[in-house]
């Protein structure tokens, strides 16, 4: 409830990083790519992942206000 209470540059801004840090392991671990590769894939995917998150909250808030 807190975090669908935030504006959402707030959840973007706090999202973005997160799905980087998230991504970039990954990309290194799961494909074998080299760091450079793997950082710019993870800023590349960390866009389309934030953009989802974000949505998925203000569905759900939606969601809970229709109630």
């Amino acid at each position: 409830m807190r975090w669908e209470a935030l504006p959402g540059q707030v959840q973007v801004f706090i999202t973005y990083p997160i799905t980087v840090a998230l991504l970039f392991p990954f990309h290194v671990i799961v494909f074998d790519l080299a760091w450079v590769r793997s950082l710019f894939y993870a800023f590349f995917w960390g866009i389309p992942a934030t953009a989802i998150i974000y949505i998925a909250t203000r569905a759900e808030a939606a969601k809970r206000r229709s109630r």
